[in-house]
């Protein structure tokens, strides 16, 4: 005795929705030995899980926030009601597979983020919105703006920050902290530098940067207008396997060392 189990995006009846052609009725006396139930998504927090163990370097409220978004995406798909207020039915959504490889995406296009282009929602164009019609990929567009808002404040309050340039000390331990763990980027830069005042003037004696990548930490440092050295620690030699945390330890130690935190030439 064994058993078949099949998968469709039918239930045997074929397709009324014209988004799966080709698909074709089925037998009737076939769909008569089958035992038919609907398989919805996995859980949220299964998702979440997948994406966190596979992209590593992807932030944890990025990972929580990118599934928000595709069950949102998947209830107008279905024709209800999201969160956002967004009653439209749309003609793509979510599938596992394409949410893995938005986060995929992620963090292929991270280096863009220093173009001033945002990974995440470059990275959903190619994951899933080019496939949809131009008023869908606008309400997609419109859905991850209103659901990555509060990560996009964060990174404007340190673009935005004109007070001051450099920060030292426990304001600069905070700031620091507070941005490598709530943030949307998946290779945040910290530049350090040991600050002069010379005839009133601020200028840098030395500088110190690492940012963190997926395959590890990368480090360098120096004094302005020379090469510097550079120096590569890899993900598995770093605290926790973590890139990040290796760079938020290192980091913290600089700062005690009477190093300057730059806000406007780190990444976070």
């Amino acid at each position: 005795m064994f058993r078949f189990v099949a998968t469709a995006n039918t239930n045997g009846a074929g397709d009324d929705t014209g988004l799966y052609q080709g698909t074709q009725r089925q037998n009737l006396a076939w769909l008569d030995r089958f035992t038919i139930c609907e398989v919805g998504y996995p859980d949220a927090t299964v998702e979440k899980k997948l994406l966190s163990q596979r992209f590593s370097s992807l932030p944890e409220t990025l990972c929580a926030t990118m599934v928000d978004y595709a069950n949102e995406v998947r209830k107008l798909f279905m024709g209800e009601a999201s969160t956002g207020n967004l009653t439209n039915t749309i003609e793509v959504t979510f599938s596992t597979r394409s949410l893995l490889r938005w986060g995929d995406l992620t963090v292929r296009f991270q280096p863009l983020a220093h173009q001033g282009i945002q990974p995440v929602t470059y990275a959903l164009d190619r994951a899933l919105a080019y496939r949809a019609s131009r008023e869908t990929r606008a309400m997609l567009h419109e859905l991850a703006q209103r659901m990555f808002a509060q990560q996009v404040e964060a990174e404007t309050l340190k673009t935005e920050t004109t007070e001051a340039e450099t920060l030292q000390g426990e304001q600069a331990l905070r700031f620091m902290r507070s941005h490598l763990r709530n943030t949307p980027t998946v290779a945040p830069r910290v530049h350090l530098e040991v600050v002069h005042t010379l005839s009133g003037k601020k200028q840098s004696g030395k500088f110190w940067i690492g940012e963190a990548r997926p395959e590890g930490l990368m480090l360098h440092w120096g004094k302005p207008d020379t090469a510097g050295q550079q120096h590569v620690i890899s993900a598995e030699n770093c605290a926790g396997n973590n890139s990040v945390l290796e760079l938020e330890a290192r980091a913290a130690k600089k700062l005690t060392e009477g190093y300057f935190l730059n806000t406007t030439k780190s990444s976070f």
